[in-house]
C-alpha cells in the first residue's frame, strides 16, 4: 500500500483527513465504507519515514508491553507499511469501531505480532555479530510490496502533474509497465495502491454520499469527472497489462501422476471361485484402448471402447474418456463358454463377441464395484 505521494494541501483530490465523530451512527456498511476511505487517505499522504515514529508513539501512550516497543523500534522503516500507520493515525483521530470486513483490530495485532518477531531477529543478529549486519527476515508480500510501491514513480508523477494542470492531460500506464517488463503479480499490488481513488472518485460523482461531497467540494463536477476518468484509466491499462501477463505465461508442467496412485481407490473383485476369473491388474486399464469387464452378481458382460487414442483413464471408482455410443453389456445366459472365448480370443473373435450373444445391450455407465471382475484389456 506504500505509495509515494504526500500530504502538500487538505484542498487536493482526497479531501481533508477523516474524522470519526458520528462512527456510531453509521450502519456497518458505511462504517466498512468509511474505514476504506480513511486507509485510501492515509495511503495517498503516507510518509514511509515518519511511519515508525507514529507507530512507536501510539504503542507507548497505550502502554504495550516493552518489549512488543523494543523489538518494533529494531524493525527496518520499510517493514512498518502505511496501512499499519493508517490505523493508528485514525485511531488517534477518535476511530472505535471495527467491524466484519473492515477488522482493523485483527490485522494490527497481526501485523504487530510480525513486526514485533522482525524486530527480535534483527536485535538478535546485531547482538550476536555487531560487525557482519544481515537482512531482517522479510515476508514475499512485503518483499512485493516494496518492489511495487518503487514502480510507482512515473504514474505517481503524473497523478501531480495532472492535478496540477486543472485536472487535464493523459498517461498510458500500459506502455509504461510493458517498457519496464513488470511482472503480473507486482501489477497487481501496484494496481491496490489506486484502485481505491478510482473508486471513490466514480461514488463522489454520483453525489450520494455527504462526506465525499463535502470532501471533493472544492472541485467543479468536470474536473471531477476527468479525475475520476484519468484514474479508471490507469485502472483498465493494470487490467489489460495484468491479463496480458496471465495469458503469456508458462503453463505449470504437471507431474505425471503414477499409475498405482490413479487407480489406488477403484473397487473391484480380484477373483472369482466360481466363474475361475481372475481380474488384471487394474494400472493396465491407463491408455488402454478397449476393456473387458464381467459382472459376478447379474451375469452381465461388458466392454468398454476408448474415445480416443489417449485411451482410459480412471477416477476413483469410475473409468472415464469411454464411448458410451459403443460401449455396451449383455446377460449371459452361457457365461462359461462366452467367458473362455473373451479370455482366449484375439481382436477379430472380440470384435463380434456380444454380437453372437442372444440378449438386449445396455448401456455401461463407467462405474466398476466389489462384484466386476476386470476381464481383459487391449
Amino acid at each position: 500500500m506504500a505509495t509515494k505521494r504526500k500530504a502538500v494541501s487538505v484542498d487536493d483530490a482526497m479531501g481533508m483527513e477523516p474524522t470519526w465523530a458520528n462512527q456510531h451512527l453509521l450502519s456497518e456498511v458505511e462504517m466498512k465504507s468509511a474505514i476504506g476511505r480513511g486507509l485510501s487517505w492515509y495511503n495517498y499522504f503516507y510518509e514511509k519515514k515518519a511511519g515508525k515514529k507514529v507507530l512507536l508513539a501510539y504503542l507507548k501512550k497505550h502502554k504495550f508491553e516493552q518489549t512488543v516497543q523494543d523489538a518494533v523500534a529494531k524493525a527496518p522503516e520499510y517493514a512498518i507499511g502505511s496501512t499499519l500507520v493508517a490505523i493508528v493515525k485514525m485511531r488517534n483521530m477518535g476511530l472505535e469501531r471495527s467491524v466484519p470486513g473492515a477488522d482493523i483490530d485483527e490485522y494490527f495485532t497481526k501485523r504487530l505480532a510480525e513486526l514485533a518477531v522482525i524486530g527480535d531477529a534483527t536485535k538478535v543478529e546485531d547482538e550476536e555479530d555487531t560487525a557482519k549486519p544481515t537482512a531482517p527476515v522479510v515476508s514475499i508480500q512485503q518483499r512485493m510490496l516494496e518492489t511495487a510501491a518503487g514502480l510507482t514513480d512515473e504514474i505517481e508523477e503524473a497523478i501531480e502533474a495532472f492535478c496540477a494542470n486543472k485536472y487535464k492531460g493523459d498517461f498510458d500506464t500500459f506502455s509504461m509497465l510493458q517498457k519496464k517488463q513488470v511482472k503480473g503479480g507486482i501489477a497487481t499490488v501496484m494496481r491496490k495502491f489506486y484502485i481505491g481513488e478510482a473508486e471513490e472518485l466514480e461514488e463522489a460523482l454520483t453525489g450520494e454520499c455527504e462526506q465525499l461531497n463535502e470532501g471533493y467540494s472544492h472541485m467543479k463536477k468536470a474536473e471531477l469527472k476527468r479525475y475520476a476518468q484519468f484514474m479508471r484509466s490507469i485502472i483498465n491499462d493494470f487490467d489489460r497489462w495484468i491479463g496480458n501477463q496471465k495469458a503469456v505465461r508458462k503453463p505449470r508442467k504437471v507431474k505425471a501422476k503414477p499409475l498405482s496412485k490413479q487407480v489406488e481407490k477403484l473397487k473391484y473383485a480380484t477373483s472369482n471361485a466360481e466363474y475361475k476369473l481372475q481380474s488384471i491388474q487394474p494400472e493396465k486399464i491407463i491408455g488402454a484402448q478397449q476393456l473387458w469387464v464381467f459382472n459376478t452378481k447379474y451375469r452381465t458382460l461388458g466392454v468398454y471402447n476408448a474415445v480416443d487414442r489417449g485411451g482410459f483413464t480412471v477416477k476413483g471408482t469410475t473409468i472415464q474418456n469411454f464411448d458410451e455410443a459403443t460401449s455396451v453389456k449383455k446377460k449371459l445366459r452361457k457365461p462359461d463358454e462366452v467367458l473362455q472365448r473373451c479370455l482366449t480370443g484375439g481382436k477379430i473373435v472380440l470384435r463380434k463377441l456380444l454380437d453372437e450373444v442372444n440378449s438386449v445391450p445396455s448401456a455401461l455407465n463407467g462405474r466398476i464395484n466389489e462384484d466386476t471382475i476386470l476381464v481383459k484389456v487391449t
